[in-house]
C-alpha cells in the first residue's frame, strides 16, 4: 500500500478531501459523502437538547433516501461556502421548536455557534439498533470541521468503514498516479 499517512501504535486511520475526491471518482462509486457525527448540545426556542450533530455533504441525504418535509437540503454552495445553515430531524425539530411550529427560517446554537435552520427531514423511525434516525441535526462538512469539529480531517474513526475507505482511496490515488504516468493496471482482485 503506498501513500497516506502512517502513525502508531493506537492511531486512527484518517481521511483527507484529497481521499475522498478519489473515491468520488472510482467507477464503481456513484456517490460518496463525508460523515462526521459528535455528540453535541443543540439549543433552540428557550429548549436544549443533547443529540448528534453530523457533518456531511448533500450527497448523503441521497445516499440516505432522506426527504425533506419543510424547507430544502443544504446543497453544493452551501458546502463549498461554510454557510451555518442546518437541516434537524423530526425529534430535534419538536424537542427544541414543539410538535406544531416550523423550524424553517428559525435559528438553533450547536454548542456556541448559531445555523439557521432551512429543512427538516421526514421522519424515519427507530433504526434496528434502538438509535433515533430522527434525532439529528446535520449541517454541511466544511461548517463542522471549522466551527463544531475543529478538525481538518474527514474521519478520524476506527471503524471497518473508515479502514474501507481508506484502503479504496489509497487504491484509487494508485489508480490515478497509474493513468498519470500512463501505465495501465491489473483488475486482479486484491485482498484488504
Amino acid at each position: 500500500e503506498q501513500g497516506g499517512a502512517r502513525g502508531g501504535a493506537g492511531s486512527q486511520p484518517t481521511l483527507t478531501w484529497t481521499d475522498l475526491d478519489a473515491i468520488r471518482a472510482l467507477p464503481s462509486v456513484r456517490l460518496a459523502s463525508p460523515q462526521l457525527q459528535r455528540a453535541a448540545q443543540v439549543m433552540g426556542d428557550g429548549q436544549n437538547w443533547a443529540t448528534s450533530v453530523q457533518g456531511s455533504s448533500p450527497e448523503l441525504f441521497e445516499i440516505r433516501n432522506w426527504s425533506v418535509a419543510q424547507g430544502r437540503f443544504f446543497d453544493e454552495d452551501d458546502e463549498r461556502t461554510g454557510a451555518k445553515v442546518a437541516v434537524v430531524g423530526s425529534t430535534v425539530a419538536q424537542n427544541l421548536f414543539g410538535p406544531y411550529a416550523s423550524p424553517v427560517g428559525q435559528v438553533i446554537r450547536v454548542g456556541n455557534v448559531p445555523f439557521e435552520v432551512i429543512g427538516v427531514l421526514e421522519p424515519k423511525g427507530i433504526q434496528a439498533d434502538g438509535s433515533d434516525q430522527d434525532g439529528s441535526v446535520f449541517i454541511p462538512v466544511r461548517t463542522a470541521l471549522r466551527r463544531v469539529f475543529n478538525t481538518t480531517w474527514l474521519s478520524a474513526t476506527g471503524s471497518t468503514l473508515t479502514r474501507l475507505a481508506s484502503k479504496l482511496a489509497a487504491s484509487a490515488r494508485s489508480m490515478a498516479a497509474a493513468r498519470s504516468r500512463g501505465s495501465s493496471m491489473s483488475a486482479r482482485p486484491r485482498k484488504w
